[in-house]
């Protein structure tokens, strides 16, 4: 570029060689971001067909929610690539498909946090305490973004912003981006925290039941990737050669919205595809089971030495049972009456 150019742009020729460079490596990984939202789609997509729109009930809150985090994020990269593949933006791009996918971020999180959230309310029995909790933590993280993307904070600790001249269009603010991250951190880490507590619980009770241990298993490897990428994403406000590519992919919505429906799909098929829990339970007395409860696995039996046979305690004990509830997004605990083993 001319030196007249620069100098109307107001910038240096190494300024605008770095937003160029940072900027194409933005468009790397943009389309990265949106080639694994469909790759994950068309490997998945088997499943979605058979353990979610095939399942009854034909129209439910979960699969409206499961729609929502499948298909949204898929159409919001398909604009952002179409956008960023421009050289010259217009004002209708700067001042309407920009601000809309930039609010995806915010939108597509809380998506999922209503996901997670009603699936470890149920795993707490529907408890009012718990609701009341996740309703405020909710509210308070939701409202709190809003803010943050209406009041754009700035600073002096973080990367350097580029100037409008080049971008073309009004952006979010390191800042805003940073604390945006930890809201999400703190959200995810007490969604995790209130699952791994109450799982705990009743795999102690229950000697490790298979959706429980599911539940624990998948929901650990969800939050480790959640984790690890909000925090890549909270340390890239800081190096401006990290902050402009991740701000400009949108890293977190891609990753969060293939967590979540990994998660989804694998509960929903370990519930679905009985024979792979392998479990039965011998119950005694009237039983408030319904016949799509499913028991999750056996009481420990007393071992047996020598030729004789070890005496079998008849201690009751109450055995845990999972039964899918689509309008909560996932599954609930319900109690079968008395067990004897």
């Amino acid at each position: 570029m001319s030196e007249a150019a620069l100098q109307q742009l107001g910038v240096t020729a190494d300024e605008y060689v770095n937003f160029v460079s940072q900027r194409i490596q933005g468009r790397r990984l943009l389309y990265a971001c949106l080639t694994l939202l469909l790759y994950d789609y068309l490997l998945t997509l088997r499943r979605e067909i058979v353990d979610v729109w095939q399942r009854e009930p034909r129209f439910s809150i979960a699969k409206v929610l499961f729609g929502l985090n499948r298909y949204y994020p898929i159409l919001v990269y398909i604009i952002r690539v179409w956008i960023f593949s421009q050289t010259v933006f217009t004002n209708f791009v700067c001042e309407r498909m920009i601000p809309f996918t930039g609010w995806s971020a915010t939108v597509n999180f809380a998506l999922v946090e209503i996901v997670l959230m009603l699936r470890v309310w149920a795993l707490y029995g529907k408890s009012r305490k718990v609701g009341i909790l996740f309703i405020a933590l909710f509210i308070g993280a939701l409202s709190s973004s809003f803010a943050l993307r209406k009041l754009h904070p700035n600073g002096m600790y973080f990367a350097p912003m580029p100037p409008e001249s080049l971008t073309q269009c009004t952006r979010s603010t390191p800042e805003e981006y940073f604390w945006l991250y930890l809201i999400g951190i703190f959200v995810e880490t007490t969604i995790f925290a209130l699952l791994v507590t109450k799982a705990r619980a009743y795999s102690l009770r229950t000697s490790g039941t298979p959706l429980i241990t599911a539940l624990v298993q998948h929901g650990t490897v969800y939050y480790a990737v959640v984790l690890a990428t909000l925090v890549l994403a909270t340390a890239s406000t800081v190096p401006a050669v990290l902050y402009q590519p991740i701000a400009d992919a949108n890293l977190i919505v891609a990753v969060t919205s293939v967590a979540c429906n990994r998660l989804i799909l694998s509960l929903r098929g370990l519930y679905f595809n009985r024979g792979a829990l392998g479990s039965t339970a011998i119950t005694t007395g009237p039983s408030t089971t319904r016949k799509d409860d499913i028991p999750l696995g056996n009481l420990p039996r007393p071992l047996s030495f020598g030729r004789g046979r070890a005496p079998r305690p008849h201690h009751q004990h109450q055995l845990s049972t999972f039964t899918e509830t689509d309008i909560e997004g996932g599954i609930s605990i319900s109690r079968v009456g008395k067990h004897t083993s």
